[in-house]
This record gives C-alpha cells, sequence and structure tokens, in this order.
C-alpha cells in the first residue's frame, strides 16, 4: 500500500532539501514543479525524482515532460518499486532507474551524477548519428551539383545553378552573383543574377568596379571568402561598405552575408557568389523585421566549407562555360 499523499510529500520535500545542501551539486539548480516531483538541472539537462506511486496512479503529471524523455535531455528516477507490471515500457519513456523509497544522499548523488552521464553520452552519440547522416546527405548533393554544373553550357543557366546550389547547401535565403570583365586595371564585376525566396522584385545587369570599396569587390582582391554577421553593423576598420538603398527599396532586410570567390584553374578571379541570410529553417520567408531576427543566423564555418567546395566546382564549370561561348562565337 503506497503512503498517503501527505506522507509522499514529506519525503519528497525532504529530498529536494538534502539534493538542495548537497555541496556535489552545488553547481546544479534544484527545483520542485510540483509537490510530488523534484528536478536536478544541469545547463540543458535535467534529471527527475517522482515516488513510484506517480508512475502507478499520477503518470499525467509526467505528460510535460516527455518531449525532454525524447530528446534525450532528462531522465526519470523512481523511489521505491512500482506496482505496475508494464514498468518495462517505462524505459521506452525516460525511466533511468529505481532507487528505494527512502534513498540516502550518497545514492541520490550517484544517481544524479550517472544521470547527467548517461544524458550527456546519449546526446553526444545522437549528434554523431546526426552528424553522419548530414555528411551523408551533403556528399550526395555535392555529387549532384558537380553532375549538374558540368553538363551546363549555356552561361547565363549555369550561373543559375551555382547560385541556386550554393544556396541550397548553406540554407542561405537569397544572393547574388558577378561576373568579372575586363583586364587590369580596369577590372569590373558585372552584376548577373539575384535570387530570393521571400520577396519577387525585378532586377537588372549593372557593372561596377573591382576594388575592395564593396564587398563583393573585396572578396574578388583578396581572393578569399569574407563572412559578415549584420552588414549594417560591420566590424570596425572595414574597407567596405554597405549600400542599404536595395533593401529600402524592395522591403528587405540583408543581415547574415557570406562572399566567395570564384577562381579559375589559372588562378585568376572570374566571379563572385554573395550569399544573404542563412535561415534556421530553409521554408521560412522573411517578411517582417520580427522573422529576421527569429530565422536569420550568421553563417558558421561548415557553410563556408560547402561553400569553398561548390564555388571551386562552380569557376571549373563557368570557365569551361565561357570558353565554350568564346568559341562558340568565334
Amino acid at each position: 500500500t503506497p503512503p498517503p499523499p501527505s506522507v509522499m510529500r514529506e519525503g519528497i520535500a525532504d529530498l529536494e532539501t538534502r539534493l538542495a545542501m548537497d555541496p556535489r551539486l552545488a553547481y546544479d539548480l534544484v527545483t520542485r514543479p510540483h509537490p510530488l516531483i523534484v528536478m536536478v538541472v544541469r545547463e540543458e539537462l535535467a534529471v527527475i525524482f517522482a515516488p513510484a506511486s506517480l508512475w502507478d496512479n499520477g503518470r499525467d503529471l509526467l505528460v510535460p515532460y516527455a518531449g525532454r524523455f525524447a530528446d534525450s535531455a532528462a531522465l526519470l528516477f523512481l523511489l521505491g518499486r512500482p506496482r505496475d507490471p508494464s514498468i518495462d515500457q517505462a524505459l521506452a519513456r525516460g525511466l533511468g532507474g529505481i532507487l528505494a523509497a527512502d534513498p540516502t544522499s550518497d545514492e541520490l548523488f550517484i544517481a544524479a551524477q550517472r544521470g547527467f552521464e548517461l544524458l550527456d553520452a546519449k546526446r553526444r552519440s545522437e549528434r554523431r548519428a546526426g552528424m553522419v547522416s548530414r555528411y551523408q546527405f551533403e556528399l550526395g548533393e555535392l555529387v549532384d551539383i558537380a553532375r549538374a554544373m558540368t553538363t551546363e553550357r549555356d552561361v547565363d543557366k549555369l550561373l543559375g545553378v551555382i547560385l541556386e546550389k550554393s544556396r541550397f547547401v548553406t540554407g542561405a535565403d537569397a544572393g547574388s552573383i558577378y561576373v568579372v570583365e575586363g583586364e587590369d586595371p580596369h577590372r569590373l564585376l558585372r552584376f548577373k543574377l539575384t535570387q530570393n525566396d521571400s520577396v519577387s522584385f525585378d532586377s537588372r545587369e549593372f557593372v561596377m568596379p573591382m576594388n575592395s570599396r564593396s564587398i563583393a569587390g573585396s572578396a574578388a582582391m583578396g581572393k578569399k571568402h569574407i563572412t559578415i554577421d549584420d552588414v549594417y553593423d560591420l566590424p570596425a576598420g572595414s574597407p567596405f561598405g554597405f549600400d542599404r538603398s536595395f533593401d529600402e527599396r524592395i522591403q528587405y532586410r540583408t543581415k547574415s552575408m557570406l562572399v566567395a570567390p570564384l577562381i579559375s584553374q589559372r588562378d585568376e578571379v572570374i566571379g563572385v557568389i554573395q550569399l544573404i541570410n542563412k535561415k534556421k529553417h530553409p521554408e521560412k520567408k522573411l517578411l517582417s523585421q520580427e522573422e529576421v531576427d527569429g530565422e536569420v543566423i550568421a553563417f558558421d564555418a561548415r557553410s563556408e566549407e560547402l561553400l569553398g567546395m561548390v564555388a571551386a566546382q562552380a569557376a571549373a564549370s563557368l570557365e569551361n562555360a565561357l570558353l565554350y561561348d568564346e568559341i562558340r562565337r568565334l
């Protein structure tokens, strides 16, 4: 027969006090979200203690934690032996172990410590599995991208493929592509194409000097990629600026940016890819400042690596397409 609720509440209150006073858990947060539940929180992880009768008769009280159990962010320890014969099902629902109905402070500490270690190990394992899966997906996409680029001879269509694939692998909402024209010291960047998933607008080709006063020009001159977290707040001492008038005209907010040069096999810059606004969720549209603030993140090292791979293939394909186009005109 389970103890009366008042006795259980007193026991849980005592357990909360002992956990909170344990110097070995001094850096952890001990809370009591319900009279029959004690939670020890360490960063994003939580170890939960509850009487076994809760599993038998009050399982609904654990529903708010179901998502955390499923995400390997929380683990449950029951105090006492449950009467429910289906206790094995609890293993799939976040059960970490069964303790005595009145465990000692050492038993509580060991359970909490082992719980956090198990959660941390499970999350690291899941992250590794997720990374392997993601790398396999990205490898397949890179192979498809290379195939698409090498089979396209039309320069304008190729530029569209290059920009579309670059945006796809990096999660960019928008982007532009430039082609280098002329010879030193009068080289120009011709704006050829832009894409934007959030807003529609008319654009036209134009040329600008290839120098360090623009972000695209600076990437081309330095032959290296440039990553900016917020183009409205450029780092002090930046040689380039950002013109907000285009954003104002189309009602858009450019924030994060990743720019990479396309370098030919002869080590000459023949184009520039400019990616805009990496999103947490690629399917989201950026139609307001609130959506930009909530969705847009900085381009990370993996984005830079992926764009570098695409840019290398893109440069070779673009160089071949330009030569093919020149031969065809001749």
